[in-house]
């Protein structure tokens, strides 16, 4: 989710109120080429059957991409950002 909060901030020598928005981590995972899940650290508060389900779909979506295409990738409104590291994928949300 994305908290969202009006600041008073100065940019370019001018001073005004503008809306800035706080991002947060929802998640934390490595998952092998072959798809096998080696570590998951959840921040935000998700049941047993989200956690299992956000997993296969991430997962499916990271695994089936090329690799010269961008880490970036848009799920539920959320930035999924992916780096892939010998054999396997450092994901977060």
């Amino acid at each position: 989710k994305i908290r969202e909060r009006h600041c008073f901030i100065g940019r370019g020598g001018r001073w005004g109120w503008a809306l800035h928005a706080a991002m947060a981590i929802h998640f934390v995972m490595l998952i092998s080429r072959q798809g096998k899940v080696r570590l998951t650290k959840w921040y935000s508060p998700y049941n047993a059957k989200e956690k299992t389900r956000t997993t296969r779909e991430v997962s499916a979506m990271v695994l089936a991409r090329q690799q010269k295409q961008c880490n970036f990738l848009e799920w539920h409104d959320q930035k999924v950002i992916y780096k892939r590291y010998a054999s396997l994928y450092f994901i977060m949300c």
